[in-house]
């Protein structure tokens, strides 16, 4: 959404612990999507090229 509130997009995503990036331009956050353990993922801000970066067997979570 636009910093007046305006704008605003739902994304449809099951995830946790989202944090935008210091451009602003992705969201990185937590999900159980590809795995049973909770993995690190990072999508555009519009909702869209969303990708897995950890592959751990165990929780991977807590991006920043």
């Amino acid at each position: 959404m636009n910093a007046d509130g305006s704008g605003m997009v739902l994304l449809r995503v099951y995830g946790t612990d989202p944090v935008l990036s210091p451009d602003g331009s992705k969201i990185a956050y937590c999900s159980l999507k590809e795995s049973q353990y909770f993995q690190i993922f990072v999508m555009s801000v519009n909702g869209t090229g969303g990708k897995r970066l950890t592959t751990f067997e165990g929780d991977a979570c807590g991006p920043t």
